[in-house]
């Protein structure tokens, strides 16, 4: 396959990812698991919101830490859903409660998003 073919295929992918389960999940293939130190460090680790970014299309470091934060504070419903369920939210539950990127992504699945 040509380099340009495959760009289009991953700008499809990107267009087609709607569930923030789903971002994750793909950011998550792309960079080591990162706890208590923001959503992105200069070594490329990401913590949940910041796999996710990754997911929604999101390069480099500024753009992965400015999607970030905007999932982190926009995402209320999915936020709201899961502490309901679990008792704490998505961000204590990747820096404190030592869950992976992946089971976050299961849980937030089930809760439709």
């Amino acid at each position: 396959m040509s380099d340009q073919s495959e760009i289009l295929k991953w700008e499809q992918q990107q267009e087609q990812i709607t569930k923030l389960s789903e971002a994750i999940r793909i950011g998550s293939r792309t960079s080591v698991q990162l706890r208590c130190k923001g959503y992105v460090d200069h070594k490329g680790r990401t913590c949940a919101y910041g796999a996710a970014a990754i997911g929604f299309g999101a390069v480099g470091w500024k753009a992965i830490h400015n999607k970030a934060h905007e999932l982190h504070k926009t995402g209320a419903l999915s936020a709201i859903a899961f502490r309901h369920v679990h008792g704490f939210g998505i961000a204590e539950a990747n820096d404190y409660r030592g869950w992976t990127r992946e089971e976050i992504a299961d849980e937030l699945e089930k809760l439709g998003f």
